[in-house]
């Protein structure tokens, strides 16, 4: 009786795609060597500005799918105070 070898131990099979950022330096040189990437308040800082752009784009996205014309504050005109 003959068993498989584990899928990490067989033999690869036709060429192999190399994967995009497997560089010594990493995937962008410049971004490696300029930007605090250790920085965890570079990651904070980073990660709002993507939630940011991503609530703008929602906006955005709904804005177009009830064929309005796309605004970036929110509100139709100026606040008024009672009646």
């Amino acid at each position: 009786m003959r068993s498989e070898p584990a899928i990490e131990n067989r033999p690869v099979r036709g060429r192999r795609r190399k994967r995009g950022n497997e560089s010594a330096e990493g995937p962008v040189p410049a971004f490696e060597a300029y930007l605090p990437w250790e920085s965890q308040w570079f990651m904070f800082g980073v990660g709002w500005v993507l939630i940011a752009a991503f609530v703008l784009l929602c906006r955005w996205v709904e804005d177009v799918a009830a064929r309005k014309k796309p605004r970036l504050p929110p509100g139709g005109g100026p606040a008024r105070m009672g009646p």
